[in-house]
């Protein structure tokens, strides 16, 4: 297994500020990272940059992150206190979200 603390230092070339939360995917092949600078970071564990960055014109700090079960889907929380929902892969078509329709798979956090 890849050293957290080597990929957290190597992420943090790709931001301005602080790295406040990461997460392993439940595959162990890329980490994700929610950063001082408003920013959510999905890092491949043999890469040196970042595949996706997700942010919105709203959302504050992100103080923490997290994979799905399943690996499509990171859930986030930020200084706003909202959660979002974001598709790991952005390409990917999942259909869209209807209030009080269940997704599919789990939603489990560590």
């Amino acid at each position: 297994r890849v050293n957290l603390e080597n990929l957290i230092n190597r992420e943090r070339k790709n931001t301005r500020f602080s790295v406040l939360d990461c997460d392993y995917s439940p595959t162990g092949r890329e980490f994700v990272s929610g950063s001082y600078d408003k920013t959510i970071r999905i890092f491949p564990i043999d890469k040196g940059h970042s595949r996706e960055v997700y942010h919105t014109k709203r959302m504050q700090r992100v103080f923490c992150v997290s994979w799905s079960a399943d690996s499509r889907f990171l859930l986030s929380g930020s200084e706003e206190t909202n959660i979002r929902i974001w598709k790991a892969n952005a390409s990917n078509d999942s259909g869209q979200f209807q209030p009080g329709k269940k997704l599919r798979g789990s939603m489990t956090t560590s």
